[in-house]
This record gives structure tokens, sequence and C-alpha cells, in this order.
């Protein structure tokens, strides 16, 4: 929200460090080098979960009735999102220039020629670059592949909730007063929410409104995370990417809390998917089974078959917190910001979460929205 308002936006911004530090040559696929492994993943809904096929509907797969997914691009979506902010890393697309700071184009996610001194920055050497420079296509497949997710085995079968229309507008880049500037990235805050508001019949403009069927809270899903050739700090960045912490505490400024600072402690959970203003998307995300290799090479010398360590439970979650640790030790204004943000807290005092009337810019027709450096 501009500050001083009486209304939350959904979304607010999260400030990065400073242009892209850690380059270095990615390791390639032609030779096995760095750590590979496989990870079993559980995703639970917390509020309702929207992944759009195109019209509307969940997500399916075609040839299974009702067998609902989570696609694995939308997963990998999230978690590259999650990355470009705690590890300081450059956007994946063209398409975003216009959308992020120079200093995290993708132009800025090498440096050097790709046949001579190629070095990538962090998340692209994890999960993977394509970009344009003199006409010529840079390419660099990333080291990690997520799967589908799909409905635990183990669960009720899932059964979709109604559909309503939702409002499909909202301040774009170009409107500088609720852009603040380019280095900086938007998440959507967390709403205890049991189901979504239908706009239908409430006088919105029939051209501003789109169908969402989501799916309800408590539904379980797995999927898998496969890697190879990361090195030590590509695999923790993708380990807390995709577990984030389990405890955090927050401090709120009192314009955030109603009028007087407050501390509020919960879990970090990701947001996922569409309709993420009106409190869809909240999901959390568990560690289910880990099995990593540092020596995969170990199969061709004919010495020795390669060596598996194999991690579940209690030793699971502490091998996650072990090789995460020095993220969850920094204390930056850019982790600060994302903690307060993905924490998921019943004592959260922020909200009740809207856009802006239209009042608001009746009241405000003189606020500039135009581009913002």
């Amino acid at each position: 929200m501009p500050r001083g308002e009486s209304f939350w936006n959904p979304y607010r911004w999260v400030e990065l460090s400073g242009p892209p530090t850690d380059y270095d040559t990615p390791r390639y696929h032609h030779k096995f080098a760095g750590i590979a492994g496989n990870i079993v993943c559980r995703l639970t809904t917390l509020t309702p979960l929207f992944v759009n096929d195109g019209q509307g509907k969940p997500c399916q797969r075609g040839d299974v009735p009702a067998r609902y997914i989570i696609p694995g691009t939308s997963l990998k979506g999230v978690i590259r999102s999650l990355a470009e902010i705690v590890g300081n890393g450059c956007g994946p697309f063209a398409s975003n220039r216009c959308k992020m700071d120079r200093e995290h184009c993708v132009d800025n996610a090498a440096e050097g020629d790709l046949r001579k001194d190629w070095r990538l920055d962090l998340v692209a050497r994890t999960f993977g670059l394509l970009r344009y420079t003199g006409g010529k296509s840079e390419v660099f497949r990333g080291h990690v592949r997520i799967s589908d997710a799909v409905p635990d085995e183990t669960s009720e079968p899932i059964r979709p909730m109604k559909q309503v229309k939702l409002v499909g507008a909202s301040p774009k880049p170009k409107h500088s007063a609720f852009y603040p500037d380019r280095r900086r990235r938007k998440l959507y805050h967390h709403q205890h929410v049991a189901e979504l508001p239908d706009y239908s019949m409430g006088g919105v403009s029939a051209k501003m409104l789109f169908p969402a069927t989501p799916l309800p809270p408590g539904c379980t899903f797995r999927f898998e995370v496969n890697f190879w050739n990361l090195a030590e700090r590509e695999l923790a960045l993708l380990l807390y990417c995709l577990f984030l912490e389990e405890e955090v505490t927050v401090q709120l400024s009192k314009e955030a809390a109603g009028g007087q600072p407050r501390t509020i402690s919960g879990p970090m959970r990701h947001k996922i998917g569409g309709a993420k203003p009106f409190g869809a998307g909240s999901v959390a995300i568990e560690p289910v089974r880990m099995r990593l290799c540092t020596d995969l090479a170990a199969r061709y010398r004919g010495t020795a078959k390669e060596r598996w360590e194999e991690y579940e439970g209690e030793a699971l979650r502490n091998e996650v917190r072990r090789r995460t640790s020095q993220i969850r030790a920094r204390n930056d204004q850019t982790m600060k910001q994302l903690r307060a943000m993905l924490v998921f807290s019943d004592e959260d005092p922020r909200g009740p979460f809207r856009w802006p009337p239209p009042s608001w810019f009746d009241r405000n027709s003189d606020v500039p929205l135009k581009p913002t450096t």
C-alpha cells in the first residue's frame, strides 16, 4: 500500500542487497562433478490452491479423470524465484527486462565469452540460463529437474471447490505509486482464508473477471527433485528455497502491526499458483526422503560402486538444517524482509488485504503512472 493509506495491498517488496557477485565457472553435463541426488517432497495446501489449466480449472492429467496435479514448471518457477532473492541472482527471461533493475536482468547472468571463460551467477549455474547476445543464443542447461506434484496415494480423493470469478486487474510496474523501484521482488502476503471471494455479483466489469476453480486446503501431493553436478553452495541454495525455515521470529513495525511494534513467530511457507492476491496458494513443502552421492563417476572407474547416503525422518531434517545453516544465519535486510513476507502465523495482525478502491484513484488523479528507474 502507498505509505499513509488505510488499505493493505496484497503484496510487499523484498529488497535485493546489490548487484550479483557470486560468479563462477559452471559444471557442464559431459562429465560428473559435484553432488548428485534425489529428494522426495510432500506438499500440503494451507489455503485454496489455483493452478490454472488455461480454462479456469485446476490442472489434471488428461488420461486420468480427476487426477489433479501441480505442474513441475510451476513448482520450479516458484523455487527459482526465491533463489533469485536469496542467492541475489538475475532473472531468466529477456521479457523481464522491463520489470527488473538492469543489474539483475538476464543480460548480467553471465560474464565472459561462452566458448572461453564463461562464468555464471549462482542461480544460473543451478537452474540454467537462456539469453540472446549479439543475435546469438547462449544456453546453459541447469542441474535441477522438478517433477509434477501428484496426489499422495494415502490421501482422500481431491474434490475441487466451487468456481468463483476473480478480478484480474492490478497495478503494473509503470504505476510508480505502488512500485517503489526495480531492485526489489514482489511477494504476496499469506492470508488465512477458507474460500476465495466471488466478484461476479459485485458490479465489477466482466472484462476484469476471470474464472477460478481452486482445490481446497488440506490436499496432499508428492513430487521429486533430481539434481546433479551441484557445488555445496548451490545445493544449499536449492535446499533452503525448497524447505525454507520451520520457525522464524519477525519484528513488525508499528505501521505493519496496527499501532504498536509486534513480534510474531511461525514457519515460513511458499505461495504457488494464481489468485495469490486473494489468499490462494499458501502451501507447506516438507522433505520425505533424500539420497546424495558425491562421486557418481565411481561407477565408471571399475574400482568401486558409487556410494549413496540416504536420509529420512529426523536425520533428514538435521541434514537439511546443517547444509543450509549459513543461509539461515543471515540477518541482512533481504532475509529480514523475506521472512516477514513468508511467515505463516495465526498471530499475524496485518490485513485485511485488498486492492485500493476506485475512490483512491479519483482522489489521487495526479499520481504519475510512469515507469520507475
